[in-house]
């Protein structure tokens, strides 16, 4: 509750008084005593946050503001600077500040004056600000239609539409025809739809139409595809394997080349329009003809029955695992690209004697060799080499020396039964004995007595 028309400079008391809803009470309050100022108020509000506009659409927008003590909420407005005929208000007093202009003109620029009254009626105004509304849609929408999702060829002339629409309105409607000109009765959008082709062999072209929120139809979009009731041959892509791991291969130099082989299994030539590398890594990989069958280029034509080969290799620029994709372009109506993932992880050192498979006799000399990267991140002061003959249960130092030769003969030890799972680790370590890289045979070799 405001009281209004006290004398300045006096001294008041007051008791506050309430009822509930079922009329019990009034209840009052102690005697409660207030002054008031001595020099009245003539100064207006001030405006602590600027009038702006907030949440504009095509017929509305709120217009905000702050001030330092609490007062009226005015706003006058209009599509002129100079000419702010239109007025609202709302009742009470605030601090915050926030009122609802409706009704107006989609695509028009209005300005706005904000205005603030305090209890004493001090009435502060501010700049004239400015914002225009949401012009009206008058985009129509943007569509593509994908018949039996992109095949080449039917059998049937019963086939489904994959559809898609967008505008800012959002789309309401669609309609379909077979030659452009009689067109099909509107119906709601959906993204699918069952769809009858003309009769008859050869090219066929379904077109459809959108109709957005605001009513606007677009052009037609198309798709086509052949109807053939007596299927011709077909080319058939296979691809094997679908992984190729590259394995760890020593940063700056390039693996051992692996295979992929791509078949046709079809009844038609199957043509290779490219072979493509994606992906961070792509740059890492190469891919060349090559392999038991080789390709006669990167798009060779692979007659029904046949296949032929390339081969990838992998030259990682860094450590760490490194992926790509290899995607195999073609005509094949029904699997178009086929992707091989790749992989490999670039390493400082790798084991490259014995890696697996070996049978070494007992007291002969075996050379065990490694290579380390052209540039490691911390010059190699020394190696060390330790094996297992347990399957990796116990570990045994072998030497310690200093440099990176790159190789040590080592005199097989002696054994009474053969051991078929051991291995040998080549550790890389920095002047302080710490680290640099590590890496261990592949696979188990053998000791024998």
């Amino acid at each position: 509750m405001v009281l209004t028309n006290l004398q300045p400079g006096r001294t008041y008391s007051f008791k506050a008084a309430s009822s509930d809803q079922n009329g019990n009470g009034p209840t009052s309050s102690s005697t409660l005593n207030f002054t008031t100022q001595t020099t009245p108020d003539l100064t207006g509000p001030v405006f602590t946050t600027a009038p702006f506009a907030s949440g504009v659409s095509k017929t509305q927008a709120v217009i905000e503001w702050d001030t330092d003590e609490p007062s009226t909420t005015q706003i006058k407005y209009g599509t002129s600077s100079d000419q702010l005929n239109s007025q609202t208000a709302l009742p009470g007093l605030a601090n915050i500040h926030g009122i609802v202009l409706t009704n107006l003109n989609p695509g028009t620029t209005y300005y706005f004056r904000a205005m603030s009254m305090d209890s004493s009626g001090n009435l502060s105004e501010s700049s004239v600000g400015q914002f225009a509304t949401v012009a009206p849609d008058t985009t129509p929408p943007d569509g593509t239609i994908t018949i039996n999702s992109g095949a080449n060829y039917t059998n049937s002339t019963l086939v489904t539409l994959t559809l898609s629409c967008s505008d800012a309105s959002g789309c309401a409607h669609m309609e379909f025809s077979n030659d452009n000109t009689v067109w099909s009765t509107p119906e709601d959008y959906n993204t699918s739809k069952m769809w009858t082709l003309s009769s008859g062999d050869g090219l066929k072209t379904v077109y459809v139409k959108f109709q957005d929120g605001a009513g606007i139809w677009s052009g037609a979009f198309s798709d086509s595809i052949t109807l053939q009731t007596v299927a011709p041959g077909v080319p058939d892509i296979s691809v094997s394997p679908a992984l190729l791991a590259l394995g760890q291969v020593v940063t700056g130099s390039t693996s051992t080349p692996q295979t992929v082989t791509i078949s046709n299994t079809g009844t038609a030539n199957l043509v290779i329009s490219a072979i493509d590398k994606t992906g961070t890594d792509a740059g890492m990989f190469s891919v060349a003809t090559g392999g038991p069958n080789p390709c006669s280029s990167l798009t060779p034509t692979i007659s029904p029955g046949r296949n032929c080969t390339v081969n990838v290799t992998f030259s990682p620029t860094s450590t760490l695992k490194k992926t790509a994709t290899l995607s195999i372009s073609s005509d094949d109506p029904d699997e178009n690209p086929v992707n091989v993932s790749l992989s490999g992880n670039g390493v400082i050192v790798k084991l490259t004697r014995p890696n697996g498979g070996e049978p070494w006799k007992s007291g002969t000399i075996q050379t065990i060799t490694w290579q380390t990267m052209s540039a490691p991140p911390k010059q190699v002061a020394k190696f060390r080499l330790r094996r297992t003959i347990n399957g990796g249960t116990t570990w045994v130092t072998m030497v310690t020396r200093s440099g990176n030769p790159g190789r040590y003969d080592w005199k097989v030890p002696a054994v009474l039964s053969i051991k078929k799972r051991c291995r040998i680790k080549v550790i890389l370590l920095d002047s302080l004995g710490s680290i640099i890289g590590s890496d261990v045979s592949d696979r188990w070799f053998t000791i024998i007595p």
